[in-house]
């Protein structure tokens, strides 16, 4: 996970961090542990130490395919279907429209 974490896709984990924080559920939580009660109350979102959140990063990630655009190229028409969500790391964009 550190290669991914903190190499390739460093900058993409950095600006969408926020996109991909899931809070966790106390009902799950079937333990009478109060360890694991203070730990859930001090960190209520899964992280990167927990293994199905590693899990679910890695499977994201490799899905992931880098695309560059050069400045004024079109990327979608109006109307066109939208099959993949993109992020943007670098540049500006507009979004234009009409009725």
């Amino acid at each position: 996970m550190q290669v991914f974490e903190g190499f390739i896709y460093h900058d993409f984990l950095n600006m969408y961090a926020k996109w991909f924080r899931f809070p966790k559920q106390k009902g799950i939580l079937k333990s009478k542990s109060v360890k694991i009660w203070k730990k859930f109350s001090k960190y209520p979102f899964y992280g990167l130490d927990d293994v199905e959140y590693q899990d679910f990063i890695k499977e994201l990630i490799t899905k992931l395919s880098p695309r560059f655009f050069p400045q004024g190229r079109v990327i979608h028409q109006e109307n066109d279907p939208v099959l993949e969500i993109q992020f943007l790391l670098k540049g500006s964009f507009e979004v234009g429209f009409s009725y």
